[in-house]
């Protein structure tokens, strides 16, 4: 239960801003609807981008996305990831917290929001997953040990802030933006990068205390969607530790290991039979169906886990949904349009 008080005001705050003055908050990936850049998104998205380059085969070699950096003989996927990291760091406070967004509307000078537990925790997670991958620390290892020096800030300023004012009582909600389980998986997240990035049992007894079960319904959403939001983030990366290179597998917990990949199989066949249930292959979910409403749900996005529960169990049927999936969004629809802009003989428009 959170007995923190609302943020009703900047005296309401239990984390003050620290840094005054202008802060560079140049890089990064802004929002579709408001283009404000949300930290929690930003994070969120580098788990993705770095556990495609650690943990997907044959990702790490891609270097033809077509981006400024393509064909220099380096991953663009970590290119893409190490932008986004750079920016992370930029949003820190000089206590260790993590401003909510970078806010920006119609040309007006841009502010940061307030720190909060929630993003400051996703944002230590994001950066200690980009310290510990191999491929970075080989490529860019001044950066790969920035990011463990910002993360380790990070995690120092959790630590105070729950001793302080308690688990329960340390998170303040601005919007619903990384609220769904208040900061508890963002939590759970960040002791789960911060094991893998140190080896430090302490917190691996932590990330076991905060998040005891990977398979317990009460970390998906609504009790049905596995691997949602940052609980999903901790899973995959626990469940592929070793396998990344990032520790040997004697480190890790054998059982909790072994529910990590339940869990992420167990999404996959959800994801697999709700593709079988769409005439077009789409990964719609059938519980979302029964209560005839939806919103934000992209199809590609369907078939990421398909992608990464295909490294543990190379099945064909996972190849076919996420080929199904990435059709749909591509033009194979209804509407008979693509949904990712660029492609496509109908282009989108922009949304304002």
């Amino acid at each position: 239960m959170q007995t923190a008080p609302r943020l009703t005001s900047p005296e309401a705050q239990l984390f003050p801003f620290v840094r005054t003055g202008t802060i560079d908050t140049s890089g990064g990936h802004h929002d579709a609807g408001d283009y404000s850049k949300y930290t929690i998104n930003c994070a969120s998205l580098t788990h993705d981008l770095m556990f495609a380059v650690d943990s997907l085969a044959g990702v790490a070699a891609l270097d033809n996305f077509g981006v400024p950096e393509g064909g220099d003989g380096v991953s663009d996927i970590l290119q893409e990831a190490k932008w986004e990291a750079d920016y992370l760091t930029k949003t820190q406070d000089s206590d260790g917290g993590f401003y909510f967004l970078v806010y920006l509307d119609h040309g007006d000078p841009q502010v940061v929001w307030p720190k909060t537990t929630s993003v400051t925790a996703a944002a230590v997670a994001a950066l200690a997953q980009c310290s510990s991958s191999p491929l970075m620390k080989q490529t860019y290892p001044a950066s790969a040990a920035l990011y463990l020096q910002k993360a380790q800030l990070g995690w120092q300023f959790l630590t105070n802030a729950i001793n302080r004012y308690g688990k329960g009582g340390a998170y303040q909600k601005i919007t619903h933006y990384g609220d769904d389980f208040a900061d508890s998986d963002e939590l759970a997240w960040a002791a789960c990068e911060m094991f893998l990035a140190t080896g430090d049992q302490g917190i691996h007894q932590t990330l076991k205390a905060w998040f005891p079960d990977p398979t317990d319904p009460a970390t998906f959403r609504w009790g049905w969607w596995r691997l949602y939001a940052c609980y999903g983030n901790a899973v995959r990366s626990y469940a592929f530790a070793a396998r990344s290179g990032r520790l040997s597998a004697s480190q890790l917990d054998a059982g909790y290991l072994a529910k990590c990949v339940t869990t992420i199989l167990n999404a996959a066949n959800d994801t697999l039979g709700w593709s079988r249930q769409c005439a077009y292959g789409s990964s719609f979910p059938q519980p979302t169906k029964q209560v005839e409403g939806a919103g934000w749900y992209f199809s590609a996005s369907q078939a990421f886990d398909l992608a990464v529960a295909y490294q543990l169990n190379p099945s064909q049927d996972y190849l076919d949904a996420m080929l199904a999936n990435v059709n749909y969004e591509g033009g194979c629809n209804p509407v008979n349009a693509s949904y990712i802009s660029g492609l496509g003989w109908k282009r989108q428009r922009p949304c304002r």
